[in-house]
């Protein structure tokens, strides 16, 4: 690790590489990375063997006022709910987050492309990992689309180097669908079961990653297989697969896409990678009970056929 001056803090330098991406964060000095960041401990590289795709720099204090120039573009978050804001200034983007306890406003401050951004975040607080750890995946979410990569809501499992990622609204059964896979179908492992990232490769095939982006269940995982389906999932009476193409398959993946909607670049590069991922890739919808017969069904419509 490398020690770094910016701004008369001193700062050390950690790598990680995230679906093939390296992530370049400059912590302050005396930081302990794998306790602050624990699920990114899997990802950790020695060192930098190239160009970083983003880089974060984390500032143990508070931001300054917000730009009288900053514009609201959002003040709704699933995780954050009515706590989140987000702006737009004439050359960044701006994501704040009141904490609960004190009142504190943390808040990342992003270049538009998110190549670079910084993060203000009181590390006194006991959950600043956290904070951090959201701010992290927000700018790799945006900037991964330039490199033809996108961060989904989904579960994955995986066999033999193939992968299949159930997609759906929240609360819907996608780690229930997983669990039902693990469970009565041989030879299956999770992969990711939160927010996996689905890069296309310069050779044209598709892959799929583990990330340290798993929601409650710990699978951490650096690994990389092909993927070969994305299922959205929906509750129902029955059982019932329905595979996609086209505009269909497209309206059956955007939802899951962590990608924010309020700038048409971002927006338009989301476009972009889905419409090579819905060629490459097998698009479904199941309409499933939390049973046995669903995974069957599913697995013989994605795998078998």
């Amino acid at each position: 690790m490398e020690k770094r001056q910016i701004s008369s803090q001193l700062f050390v330098r950690v790598y990680y590489r995230i679906a093939g991406h390296v992530v370049e964060l400059l912590l302050p000095q005396g930081v302990d990375p794998g306790r602050l960041l624990p699920t990114f401990v899997p990802f950790a590289m020695d060192d930098d063997d190239g160009d970083a795709m983003l880089s974060l720099a984390l500032y143990d204090q508070l931001p300054g006022d917000r730009p009288a120039s900053a514009r609201l573009l959002s003040d709704q978050s699933l995780t954050w709910e009515d706590r989140f804001r987000f702006y737009e200034t004439p050359d960044s983007y701006l994501a704040e987050i009141l904490e609960e306890v004190h009142e504190e406003v943390f808040a990342m401050y992003s270049a538009k492309d998110f190549s670079r951004s910084n993060v203000y975040v009181n590390l006194k607080h006991p959950n600043a990992g956290a904070f951090l750890n959201w701010f992290v995946m927000v700018a790799f979410a945006q900037r991964g689309l330039s490199y033809q990569t996108v961060l989904l809501h989904a579960s994955v499992v995986e066999k033999e180097g193939k992968g299949y990622a159930f997609m759906g609204k929240s609360g819907t059964g996608k780690s229930t669908h997983s669990s039902l896979w693990l469970k009565y179908l041989d030879g299956y492992t999770l992969l990711n079961d939160d927010n996996p990232a689905v890069r296309i490769k310069e050779d044209g095939s598709v892959a799929i990653y583990g990330t340290p982006w798993s929601g409650k269940t710990p699978c951490y995982r650096n690994h990389e297989v092909e993927l070969k389906a994305l299922v959205r999932l929906r509750q129902a009476p029955f059982n019932n697969y329905m595979g996609k193409q086209g505009k269909e398959a497209l309206v059956a993946v955007l939802p899951g896409c962590s990608a924010i909607r309020w700038s048409n670049s971002i927006f338009t590069s989301l476009i972009d990678v889905l419409e090579l991922i819905i060629y490459k890739v097998s698009i479904g919808e199941l309409d499933c009970l939390p049973d046995e017969e669903s995974a069957i069904l599913c697995n013989t419509n994605i795998v078998k056929n």
